[in-house]
């Protein structure tokens, strides 16, 4: 054991990510898969405790204070406008088709219970996904801006989120088809710059990242319509494409990639970077 305590401090983010895919991977591989339950939202809820359970025990064994990691959520006297933009910019595509409707293109309410955004939302940020951000955002990204840029470390951390994604991805659960697992190769850094950027702007603040990232798995309640035509569908889809191009691209240049954020982060919550 004394091995052990010595080996996860001398090696914490290594020992982080081993520990995060041992529980995620092999509960969908030993549990879920076997079961056939893979499209089943509630068994997927545990396979996103990885990267809390892991953050807490290298935590632990590192002999911190783990009230430091968990403490940071409850960082919420920061300004509006931080929440503002973690609750509504995943929400960019209602905002387009808004946009798009004006102009006459067709568009419809998805069809779904309205208690389901809600339930989504909330399931997310108090037992699901979101909790994955004491991982990634809590734990990773610090340590990872200890030695790198925060730009450097955001990206790292966000093809770490997509490839630890993997089995529930590329073998079809949640949903999602094989190919998506491309997509998260390219969507997930650029959303983990945005949440460096939200995160080292509030020096910390865990909440913030934590409602991004249950916005984004919150349904869209707007549909494009059948009717459209493919010349609008495509233009919807090259408008979101560039906005989270662009909008990570905004917050180097306007806030370098040192920090992502418009002053040094804490040292404690939001890691130093050279």
């Amino acid at each position: 054991m004394k091995y052990l305590h010595s080996l996860i401090r001398s090696h914490p983010v290594v020992s982080f990510l081993l520990l995060s895919c041992i529980w995620s991977w092999s509960y969908w591989e030993l549990l879920v898969r076997p079961l056939g339950m893979t499209d089943d939202r509630w068994m997927q809820i545990p396979f996103a405790w990885g990267p809390l359970i892991a953050a807490l025990l290298v935590t632990w064994l590192s002999h911190e204070q783990v009230r430091g990691l968990t403490g940071r959520v409850l960082k919420w006297r920061i300004r509006p406008r931080w929440y503002l933009l973690a609750l509504l910019l995943p929400f960019i595509d209602v905002f387009v088709l808004l946009a798009m409707s004006l102009f006459g293109t067709p568009v419809t309410l998805a069809d779904r219970p309205a208690y389901e955004y809600p339930a989504r939302f909330f399931t997310t940020l108090l037992i699901a996904g979101a909790l994955e951000e004491f991982g990634w955002r809590g734990f990773l990204q610090p340590r990872l801006q200890q030695k790198y840029s925060a730009l450097t470390s955001a990206i790292v951390v966000g093809l770490i989120w997509a490839v630890w994604h993997f089995p529930v991805v590329y073998f079809g659960g949640a949903s999602y088809e094989s190919g998506d697992f491309f997509g998260f190769l390219i969507i997930l850094p650029l959303w983990s710059i945005v949440m460096a950027w939200l995160y080292n702007s509030t020096n910390g603040a865990l909440l913030i990242p934590m409602l991004f990232h249950a916005s984004t798995n919150t349904p869209n309640p707007l549909g494009m319509s059948d009717t459209a035509t493919q010349a609008a569908k495509m233009s919807f889809e090259l408008i979101i494409l560039a906005f989270w191009v662009l909008l990570p691209l905004f917050v180097v240049i306007y806030n370098g990639k040192k920090y992502l954020a418009p002053h040094k982060p804490d040292p404690i919550s939001g890691g130093r970077a050279k």
